[in-house]
């Protein structure tokens, strides 16, 4: 208590505050990055990117900021949001040399933060996670999982689209449905944990180094930690279903027999498992509500569309495989994933050694920087001047239109880091008043709906 109030005492306080603002201006003035453009206080604390994420709408004030700013803009003292689709490339392709940042650790266990694939931040050892479980990722697998995913779709209600997305993954991983879209419930409180941990996670992650001894502190006051919460969950399911084995060919049979073979881990196991749960009804549960959300606003679109599935169904069900011979659906999904995207952040890296020049700016080594797509996505030049509305139709303009426009989209990430998950998601995809959005990582979607048969 003692030494407490001498360093609140008069002078060692106003020494400590000067001290602060001379360490900070010096850096200013020395910045060789002092002419990027920002927000006055984003010179100078990470505090201005904390409350604009703590209101739930960064990737608003992400477009915002390039609008007025233009194509870089500076979010905290040592890192820059871009928003030039060229620089896309630069940063995220094969080969590049800009790795993870170390705010990606916020997302794991301090123990070991990088044990889930994707916040691992060392290249290698991503590539080799990846490579032992990237088959079950693949189109030809995803495919194999539809009559998963029909086991779920029968009982389809918009506003509960996050239970069938979180239903359809554990009926593909573990083999069993929760049931989450029959009781209208979300079972174990997993998906208000995961909302819980992805919030805790966004802010902190600019504080990063606090994030280990928050855990810690934590445990040992007993209080309800989300990271281990979705660990256990993801626990009691993998031993749930090793109680039942089964001959189906689902994840986890997959990866227990890659584990039988020596080619994974328990760890890996079931950190797959985990990510599995973790990401995928956020990212699926919005692009799904996203489209009932435009359809229901642009009539048009949805009568169009109508006919296309009239004239498919016909003959029965439609399966994934004929379903990408429909231009006028595959146009309306690729519409939303323009238009809606499932994190709302820039994605941080790390320049790699020397200096990379992005946008008229010499970045140099151990700089973050980080492309948000929803600014690349309202990017006028590739998308043209209406890239803020909803028009399915853009997709249906010329080859050489729409394949600049693909090569443009942002949605699963680029390079050796897009999303593994990225096809799983195709799949479960095919098979209100106003339109608001909560941003906690996962962009996360809030409208009212009513659904009448037709």
């Amino acid at each position: 208590m003692a030494l407490l109030q001498i360093a609140l005492s008069g002078p060692i306080l106003l020494l400590t505050v000067v001290t602060v603002v001379v360490h900070r201006l010096y850096g200013f003035i020395h910045d060789p990055l002092r002419r990027v453009p920002g927000p006055w206080l984003a010179r100078f604390t990470r505090l201005w990117e904390l409350v604009q994420i703590r209101r739930g709408h960064f990737e608003q004030v992400n477009i915002d900021l390039h609008r007025r700013y233009g194509p870089v803009v500076r979010v905290t003292p040592g890192r820059y949001s871009i928003a030039s689709p060229a620089a896309v490339p630069k940063i995220y392709n094969n080969g590049s040399g800009f790795s993870k940042a170390r705010w990606y650790h916020a997302f794991g266990h301090p123990e070991d933060p990088q044990a889930d694939m994707f916040f691992i931040i060392d290249q290698q050892r991503h590539a080799a996670h990846r490579r032992k479980v990237a088959a079950m990722y693949s189109m030809t697998s995803a495919v194999s999982y539809e009559p998963f995913i029909d086991a779920c779709t029968a009982i389809l209600i918009p506003q509960w689209m996050q239970y069938y997305a979180f239903d359809v993954i554990s009926e593909m991983t573990i083999g069993t449905s929760l049931g989450m879209m029959r009781t209208g419930d979300d079972i174990d409180g997993i998906l208000q944990t995961i909302h819980s941990f992805l919030t805790y996670s966004s802010q902190i992650s600019l504080f990063v180094e606090l994030h280990a001894w928050i855990v810690w502190v934590s445990q040992g006051f007993g209080a309800p930690n989300p990271i281990e919460t979705i660990y256990a969950y993801g626990a009691r399911q993998l031993a749930a279903r090793r109680q039942q084995p089964s001959d189906r060919a689902d994840f986890i049979q997959k990866l227990a027999d890659l584990q039988h073979t020596g080619k994974i881990s328990e760890l890996e196991l079931f950190n797959t498992v985990e990510a599995n749960f973790t990401a995928d009804s956020d990212t699926v549960g919005l692009t799904l509500s996203a489209v009932i959300y435009y359809l229901a606003q642009n009539p048009r679109c949805a009568q169009r569309l109508r006919r296309e599935v009239d004239a498919r169904s016909s003959a029965g069900r439609i399966s994934f495989s004929e379903t990408q011979q429909m231009p006028y659906l595959q146009a309306i999904l690729k519409e939303i994933r323009v238009c809606v995207l499932p994190w709302g952040c820039p994605s941080p890296r790390v320049v790699p050694a020397g200096a990379v020049e992005l946008d008229g700016y010499l970045f140099p080594a151990g700089t973050v920087v980080g492309v948000n797509a929803w600014a690349v996505h309202r990017d006028p030049t590739i998308f043209g001047d209406d890239a803020d509305l909803f028009r399915p139709e853009r997709w249906l303009d010329s080859r050489d239109k729409v394949t600049s426009m693909e090569r443009h989209i942002f949605s699963f990430g680029a390079g050796s880091r897009t999303c593994i998950g990225k096809n799983i998601s195709l799949i479960e995809e095919t098979e209100g008043d106003e339109w608001q959005t909560e941003n906690v990582f996962f962009v996360k979607p809030s409208f009212r709906c009513r659904v009448v048969p037709r």
